[in-house]
């Protein structure tokens, strides 16, 4: 599967996957013999685990505030009928000229800003796992944890250094691996 076909968080499962090197369980030495006891529950992490504290937290941060904002267009909706009428709305939610000046109707006014400017749950999740993806991938590259100074615009240098050449020589043969398994 290509990777641009992919959900974001189906990007970033992989990305950790990666990270974590499951396709690589021969490596039976120093870390990745504990990385290979502890690979269920890594995984249980990666699929289930994650997905629901992105959720949780979604859904008491910022779409808690969206559902307060579209339960108070709600009410503000229900006041301009009362006290204005049915046909101070339009078919399409916005109110008369004649009645735009009401205290009533600018208040449904500015609620339906506040409401109007939201986003949906599914944008929201994917900005999220974008965001983690971008981030794992800046720090991570053939196999190796890598150092990326950043600089200012005053101040610029192209190299960076990986922590260990050993470690990017296993993930080198991982990778090895990986594409013969393939081919």
């Amino acid at each position: 599967m290509n990777g641009d076909q992919r959900s974001p968080i189906e990007k970033f499962q992989g990305l950790l996957r990666e990270l974590f090197q499951f396709d690589c369980a021969d490596l039976d030495f120093g870390i990745y013999r504990i990385m290979n006891h502890k690979r269920d529950v890594v995984e249980q992490f990666i699929s289930t685990k994650l997905p629901e504290t992105v959720e949780a937290e979604l859904g008491s941060g910022t779409l808690a505030s969206q559902g307060e904002a579209k339960a108070a267009l709600d009410e503000a909706r229900g006041q301009v009928v009362e006290l204005l009428g049915r046909d101070a709305l339009d078919a399409n939610g916005d109110v008369t000229d004649a009645l735009a000046g009401t205290p009533v109707a600018k208040a449904y006014l500015d609620a339906r800003t506040r409401a109007g400017v939201s986003r949906s749950r599914g944008a929201l999740e994917a900005d999220v796992y974008n965001h983690l993806f971008a981030f794992f991938r800046r720090y991570y590259q053939d196999g190796d944890f890598i150092s990326k100074r950043r600089y200012s615009r005053k101040q610029r240098s192209p190299k960076s250094r990986s922590w260990s050449s050993k470690s990017a020589a296993r993930g080198e043969a991982c990778r090895l691996k990986r594409s013969r398994a393939t081919t």
